[in-house]
């Protein structure tokens, strides 16, 4: 058994890929999640869910949840859209489950989609080979920390952005005390005019 087919078959499994593009896919659900069990499924925006290519297993997280041609009653029948931003892979081939960011084979159509377990989570969000510092958790798994690449974050312009009130200082303040707390010597201007 490979580690993209869940232990226990029909609890984790989705639907099926019924599209592929350059970094998104779409997914029909299966009937069998019905309006009911849609109460139970933990699938929101955000959630991690993972399917096979021919060399690698392929992780997408989900942006869009639709019924493209809704009944007037609430129905089983109804067609169910998932969609995904396929945001990388582990290949194979590797000796160390490492994730990597893109993808180097795409997955067919029809191919099963599972929801991705607490293994698999970690795996893709495990700490970087590179300097990084933790910020937090992720939030589909609260026990599983959120890293920065401070070389990344630093090297680079970046900007937090949001509308009044959404917590851009907060999270500023949260990555500054992380790098402060991983780098001591670390210098920190801050304009806020």
């Amino acid at each position: 058994m490979d580690s993209c087919t869940p232990a226990v078959p029909d609890e984790l499994h989705l639907g099926r890929v019924i599209a592929v593009s350059a970094c998104q896919a779409v997914v029909l659900l299966e009937r069998s999640h019905s309006a009911a069990s849609d109460r139970d499924l933990p699938l929101e925006m955000g959630t991690l869910v993972k399917m096979r290519t021919r060399v690698s297993i392929a992780y997408g997280m989900v942006t869009g949840l639709r019924v493209p041609l809704p009944s007037l009653d609430a129905s089983d029948k109804d067609l169910r859209l998932v969609e995904l931003e396929l945001v990388g892979e582990i290949r194979d081939t590797d000796a160390v489950a490492d994730f990597q960011r893109g993808l180097s084979a795409y997955p067919a159509l029809d191919e099963p989609v599972y929801l991705a377990s607490a293994r698999d989570v970690a795996q893709v969000y495990a700490r970087p080979k590179v300097v990084a510092t933790p910020v937090g958790t992720i939030h589909q798994n609260g026990a599983v920390p959120a890293y920065i690449l401070i070389d990344e974050l630093f090297g680079k312009h970046f900007g937090i952005v949001g509308t009044t009130g959404s917590g851009k200082s907060c999270g500023l303040a949260t990555v500054l005390r992380a790098v402060i707390d991983q780098s001591p010597n670390a210098h920190v201007v801050l304009l806020d005019p």
